[in-house]
């Protein structure tokens, strides 16, 4: 049980890391996304009507602000954490404070999509929030799957 633990946090960080690598080098190579690409496809997968998306555009537009400014926060705090993981001499504690901003971060934005999502959803009409959540449950499976890869070939 305790290797499955540590195996999946490592899988996680390992994730997380590679995630925030890759973006960060797309952004350093203009790989960058067209700005409303997320929206557009998004209308694409869902079958968004034209007043639908102008209503969502709306709701983000009104949390840009905030959505930013936690993004910044958690990007911070994952820096800091990193920073603490590798640093010669870390103590445990240090490590558990950095780990524990990085877990407010996440609980801060975790309200905050909830808020947001509060204001999508009435948007959303049921064939809609079903395709949602399938989308939702790919990529769920889709992590299960890699995860369970990894611990494989960690095994090996």
């Amino acid at each position: 049980m305790k290797n499955k633990i540590l195996v999946l946090t490592l899988a996680a960080a390992l994730g997380a890391g590679g995630l925030f690598a890759y973006q960060s080098h797309a952004e350093t190579t203009g790989a960058r996304r067209a700005p409303g690409a997320l929206l557009q496809r998004a209308k694409e997968k869902l079958g968004l009507t034209d007043a639908q998306t102008a209503q969502i555009r709306d709701v983000l537009k009104g949390e840009r602000e905030t959505l930013a400014a936690l993004a910044r926060t958690g990007h911070d705090a994952r820096i800091k954490l990193r920073q603490t993981i590798q640093k010669d001499g870390a103590t445990e504690t240090e490590i558990r404070s950095a780990s524990a901003e990085v877990a407010k971060a996440q609980a801060d934005m975790a309200v905050e999509r909830h808020t947001v999502f509060g204001k999508l959803k009435p948007i959303l009409n049921k064939d809609q929030l079903e395709k949602l959540a399938a989308m939702q449950e790919k990529v769920d499976s889709f992590m299960d799957g890699a995860i369970s890869s990894f611990e494989d070939r960690l095994g090996q």
